[in-house]
């Protein structure tokens, strides 16, 4: 089965700097917890911490249970992932949600501010821009085993709050892996048929420089102004202004892959009682991450 961990995206490009900011800044997800005694009572009324997040978040919002912890100022909690439909930083509806937590007791720990910007680059490329510009390697998490060789996370701080910084190549992110904790299968389905329009249009104003995202996750308790968010992605993306980068269109990327996979074997598994299939396309040997698909026959 062919392994694509040593895929150069970049290798076809024209060389740039830096890169340029293509969507609006907008909150990826957040991070919240819900304190056990609540859960406890809603459990008497027969009501699920999911019920409590909808009467926050409302419609498009999606939720994850991610563990149980202890907070220092809630005691024992329960933690989800509140995953956004890509809502503008600049929304006024973000300030009515965030009113609203404390009404229903619902608590932020952190939330991602995002930005699709033009052209490419990798992580090492990356990984040396920041240790030359100030950056010092224990603050470069060390994660290329979980995210592969297309993402970099480092960390900084900004009027005391910590701040993870984390930029990879989307398109690259969709064809290898789709989510970071999921092992199993891609998200190629998104180039063809986007789940939102906004990300369509995106996918498709950088179809000849390439897609990067650049992510902060903000670790704070309250959700910042809009002019401290705006001016914390974007002076990030300036400070990123040097860094070599690389204008690469879809295509070459994708002929990147095929290098990778072109001649290999696939592996191929028919269950006869289930009446399925399921094939694999390729593997990451650096990420342990399969892509593949079961289907029905």
């Amino acid at each position: 089965m062919p392994d694509i961990s040593d895929a150069r995206y970049t290798s076809n490009g024209i060389e740039q700097q830096g890169f340029v900011q293509q969507s609006d800044i907008f909150m990826d997800s957040c991070v919240v917890e819900i304190p056990d005694s609540y859960t406890l009572m809603d459990q008497l009324h027969n009501i699920t911490p999911f019920d409590r997040l909808h009467r926050v978040f409302g419609d498009g919002y999606s939720f994850k249970y991610i563990r149980c912890s202890t907070s220092v100022t809630n005691g024992n909690v329960s933690v989800y992932k509140v995953s956004a439909p890509n809502v503008a930083i600049a929304d006024p509806a973000l300030t009515d949600i965030f009113l609203r937590m404390h009404q229903e007791h619902v608590f932020l720990q952190n939330y991602d501010i995002t930005m699709d910007c033009l052209n490419i680059s990798s992580r090492a490329i990356v990984k040396e821009f920041l240790l030359d510009n100030g950056i010092s390697s224990k603050d470069i998490l060390d994660d290329e085993n979980k995210v592969g060789a297309n993402c970099i996370s480092w960390f900084t701080e900004e009027d005391e709050i910590r701040i993870r910084n984390k930029l990879y190549n989307k398109f690259v992110q969709l064809l290898e892996s789709g989510e970071v904790r999921n092992q199993l299968t891609s998200k190629l389905s998104e180039l063809v048929m986007p789940t939102s329009q906004q990300f369509g249009e995106t996918l498709v104003a950088c179809r000849n420089e390439g897609l990067m995202r650049l992510e902060l996750t903000v670790h704070s308790p309250e959700l910042k102004e809009v002019e401290w968010n705006t001016n914390l992605i974007v002076n990030t993306l300036e400070f990123l202004h040097n860094c070599r980068t690389f204008a690469t269109s879809y295509e070459k990327q994708w002929m990147a892959l095929v290098d990778q996979i072109h001649n290999k074997h696939t592996l191929c598994i028919y269950f006869h009682k289930e009446h399925s299939l399921g094939y694999c396309h390729w593997f990451n040997k650096t990420t342990k991450e399969i892509s593949q698909k079961w289907l029905a026959i």
